[in-house]
């Protein structure tokens, strides 16, 4: 009888440590998750300033072309 208990106890100590690693593999489950949609934000983000810079650059150079044509259409008038 007193072994049934001590293997019980065992039992129900394997039983807590499995649920235990159960519980932290869906914590790093979890926080996987979180470092990839926080990565893919940053990078969306990112990409998106990149796009408006481009997007700036190319009007100030549309607006020198334009400058330039401009001056160069007085000067011939």
């Amino acid at each position: 009888m007193n072994k049934t208990k001590d293997e019980l106890a065992v039992a129900e100590r394997e039983k807590r440590l499995v649920s235990k690693k159960r519980r932290l593999a869906w914590k790093a489950v979890l926080l996987s998750l979180i470092a990839i949609i926080l990565c893919g934000w940053i990078y969306f983000n990112n990409e998106i300033s990149l796009r408006e810079s481009d997007y700036e650059d190319a009007m100030e150079e549309k607006r020198a072309a334009k400058s330039l044509y401009e001056d160069t259409k007085a000067e011939k008038e």
